[in-house]
């Protein structure tokens, strides 16, 4: 088993990686608006 090279191996001792995935598309952005305060509200 080998291990894939890792971009973090760059960064600075201590520093925070953090990955994150984005599966709203353009057609899910009117299906899920919601107004500012909303408990169910998914878009920033």
């Amino acid at each position: 088993m080998s291990i894939p090279p890792a971009p973090y191996r760059e960064l600075p001792a201590g520093a925070k990686l953090v990955k994150a995935f984005n599966n709203i598309n353009d057609q899910h952005i009117p299906a899920l608006a919601r107004p500012a305060g909303a408990a169910d509200r998914v878009l920033s």
